[in-house]
């Protein structure tokens, strides 16, 4: 039996949803910015995870005033202003595999006030020299996943804990 939901777009799909869903999996359906209009009306939303959605560009992503937790690993993404203005309750990003090159994209994260939990593996930014210190500086609280590396005292892998 075929799953429906999987063949609409992801408009069609939030269309679908009751507004009072607190939790939204779009991994791996295509997203075009006029989703983000969709995505507006859950107001109780305080999970979502769009991993591996061709995702370019945030432009557009609505205020979601509940919004915890936010996965977009997998994507296309530069630009983490919007998250910043959208999010001001977010607790855990993972914005793995992305297009992060430079420290300057990082800075809108700084006024997350609730940020505990950030994964930047796999993005370019992380191979930067002045990247570890800006991270300790910026987000010394927050717990952080950015390459696959080990310290070297223990040999024990860091990373996010779920």
């Amino acid at each position: 039996m075929p799953n429906w939901s999987k063949m609409l777009n992801v408009s069609q799909y939030l269309r679908t949803l009751n507004s009072d869903v607190t939790e939204i999996i779009l991994d791996g359906r295509d997203i075009q910015n006029d989703s983000w209009t969709e995505l507006s009306r859950f107001r109780d939303l305080e999970k979502l995870s769009a991993i591996d959605c061709g995702i370019r560009d945030l432009a557009g992503f609505p205020v979601l005033p509940k919004l915890r937790v936010l996965t977009l690993h997998d994507n296309a993404i530069d630009e983490l202003t919007p998250i910043q203005q959208a999010c001001p309750q977010l607790q855990r990003l993972g914005i793995a595999n992305n297009f992060l090159f430079y420290i300057s994209q990082l800075e809108p994260l700084r006024l997350l006030p609730n940020l505990k939990s950030l994964d930047l593996e796999d993005n370019d930014v992380c191979a930067l020299v002045q990247f570890d210190m800006f991270m300790e500086r910026c987000f010394p609280n927050v717990k952080k996943s950015f390459v696959d590396f080990y310290d070297s005292d223990s040999d024990t892998e860091h990373g996010v804990d779920d």
